[in-house]
This record gives C-alpha cells, sequence and structure tokens, in this order.
C-alpha cells in the first residue's frame, strides 16, 4: 500500500512540477505538515485531501495579495462603515496547521463603527483552507441572526468564497453543502449584501481568528471586544471616512 501511495504521489510531483511549480511547492509543504503532524499524533489531512488544500492555500493567497501589475481602481484603503441603519458583519477564519485546529472570528458593527458583538472560536481544522471561512461565514450569519440584526453587509477577505456566494446555485465543490448552508442563512435576512475586501480592511476580524489559538472555547461579547484586540480596532475607527 506505501508503494502505491508513493508511486501516486511521485505522478503528482512530476505533473504539477513540470506545469505548476507553485502547486508543486504547496503540496510538498502540506505533505510535510503532514507527516509532522502525524508523528507527533495530532489530528492530519488524509492523502486525498492533500492536493485540495494545496489548491486552497494558493487561491487564499492570491485573493490576498495586491495585483501590481492590474491594480484595482478606487480600491478601499480601510475599513469602512455600512449604509445608514444597517450593520456590517466581518468574519475570517485562519489555520493552525501544526495544532491541527483552526480559529474562527466574527465582529459585528453598527454604522458608527460601534461594536456590536465579536466572536471568536476555535474548531479542528477541516480538509481545506476555503472550509475554514465558510465556517466562519455560517457562523458570523447565525451569530447575526441570534441577535436579531436584519440588515446587514457580510464582508470577508477571501474573494473565492464571496464569488461563491454572489453566484449562488448549486455549487459543485467538495464543500458546496457548506456553501448551500450559508445561502440558506442569508436567505432570512430583509436585507444583505456582500462585501469582499482586502485583508487590511478586515484586520479585527482576522485578529479575533488568530485569538482562537489560545482560547478552545466558543467566546462571545456583547458590545465590546477583548481588551487586547483595542489597538486594531481604534486603527479601523481611525480609517474612516
Amino acid at each position: 500500500m506505501a508503494c502505491l501511495t508513493q508511486q501516486g504521489l511521485n505522478s503528482n510531483y512530476i505533473r504539477f512540477s513540470n506545469r505548476e511549480p507553485e502547486l508543486f511547492s504547496a503540496v510538498l509543504w502540506t505533505l510535510w505538515n503532514r507527516r509532522n503532524n502525524l508523528r507527533l499524533g495530532k489530528p492530519a489531512l488524509s492523502l486525498d485531501q492533500v492536493v485540495d488544500f494545496a489548491q486552497d492555500r494558493i487561491l487564499e493567497r492570491a485573493s490576498c495579495s495586491v495585483g501590481f501589475h492590474q491594480p484595482r481602481p478606487h480600491q478601499v484603503a480601510a475599513w469602512q462603515a455600512p449604509v445608514h441603519d444597517a450593520y456590517k458583519v466581518n468574519f475570517n477564519g485562519t489555520i493552525f496547521a501544526e495544532e491541527g485546529l483552526a480559529g474562527l472570528g466574527v465582529v459585528i458593527r453598527n454604522d458608527h463603527g460601534q461594536i456590536m458583538a465579536s466572536l471568536t472560536q476555535q474548531i479542528p481544522l477541516p480538509g481545506s483552507v476555503i472550509e475554514v471561512e465558510v465556517f466562519a461565514a455560517r457562523k458570523a450569519l447565525e451569530l447575526t441572526l441570534d441577535l436579531g440584526f436584519d440588515k446587514i453587509t457580510l464582508e470577508g477577505d477571501s474573494e473565492v468564497l464571496i464569488n461563491s456566494l454572489v453566484k449562488g446555485g448549486n455549487s459543485l465543490a467538495h464543500y458546496g453543502h457548506l456553501i448551500a448552508d450559508v445561502h440558506m442563512l442569508m436567505a432570512r435576512f430583509s436585507l444583505l449584501g456582500l462585501s469582499h475586501v482586502r485583508r487590511h480592511c478586515n484586520n479585527l476580524a482576522h485578529a479575533l481568528a488568530r485569538r482562537a489559538s489560545f482560547t478552545p472555547d466558543l467566546s462571545i461579547w456583547m458590545e465590546e471586544i477583548p481588551p487586547d484586540l483595542n489597538s486594531v480596532y481604534m486603527a479601523d475607527l481611525s480609517g474612516l471616512n
């Protein structure tokens, strides 16, 4: 079995190295990380998840990087408040690959930038990076509905996910059932907009997601954020138009 597996992986390496060197490197990193997790007795990806996980890492890096050759016009430079009488719900998912864990971060703000609620949650590492973002979006919508906010903009820095949500319909991706869950939650709002931003416009949600590395349980703060993230929040406020 080990020989067959190695043979299959070697054929994949040849294909990736010839045609997609970035994917080749990402697969190597994922396999190396998987091996270390197995040696340490930590949760690890199955072999059939390796390529999908590597592809998702590449897509996530691409969606968070600034395109120097084709800059987007009127690119937003900082977090922006929602329209009057609406709320902006920022979400982010991040991975702690060595620990076999992921973190979810959510923050809800009103049209003055004031905090309505914030959340951080640690979860077992799903099979791909994009699934972490989907879980974060789903948790963001669940929290927002529980608190009774009905007019929102859902904002994240995963362009892959936001595009999937905008397109609607049935997703054929391996995480399509999770996208369907998010669409069902979206339908419960009277007004909902979708917004993709760069990471620097989503810093507070990202900081909350990173905080999950040392917060094993679900934590929710009403009308505030953890005190150690105040500087991130104030930076957002200073950039408001």
